[in-house]
């Protein structure tokens, strides 16, 4: 009996290691165009993948786009974002929130964001079709709606500040080597 066990549990198939989940791209030299449409005004917004470095948990990774750079910690938790003079981090997309898929960010002393993680949608946008991720943000400034495909990160946002819209779709994606 315990050599049937004992061979049956070597023939079993060793479970697959699963890789997280990353929101956001880790390869340097990665590059996203996003046009952006304000109104009648439309310009394009070029980021590039400046630098990454793994951690423990993931990566630390630095978007240049046309002015300024932007850094953030990306982990199978999510993207968070270094924010302000003391670098705190802001979680941009949580996904360790299950349940209600609901947080809330201190943007300010007087200010906080409110998230909500949505469900994967197909979405279409000049680049292609992605299944992205959707999260809802509101503060007092506005409404911002973002899409996050796996491995690219934003291929749409659509933000509703002041009875404005501004919306900004992934153009192209060519991944870094």
């Amino acid at each position: 009996m315990f050599t049937t066990l004992l061979a049956l549990s070597l023939a079993a198939p060793v479970p697959k290691e699963t890789k997280a989940k990353l929101y956001l791209p880790t390869k340097e030299g990665t590059k996203s165009v996003m046009v952006s449409t304000l109104g009648n005004n439309t310009a394009e917004i070029v980021e590039k993948v400046r630098k990454v470095e793994s951690t423990a948990g993931g990566f630390v990774v630095t978007m240049e786009g046309p002015s300024e750079s932007v850094v953030y910690e990306v982990t199978g938790k999510g993207v968070f974002r270094r924010f302000g003079p003391d670098k705190r981090l802001l979680a941009v997309l949580d996904l360790s929130k299950t349940g209600d898929g609901k947080w809330e960010v201190k943007l300010t002393e007087d200010e906080t964001a409110s998230f909500t993680m949505g469900k994967v949608e197909e979405i279409e946008v000049p680049a292609g079709k992605f299944q992205a991720l959707r999260v809802d943000e509101e503060a007092r400034t506005g409404r911002h709606t973002v899409w996050y495909a796996e491995g690219v990160g934003v291929v749409k946002s659509v933000s509703v500040h002041a009875g404005q819209v501004m919306t900004q779709e992934l153009k192209s994606f060519t991944p870094g080597k």
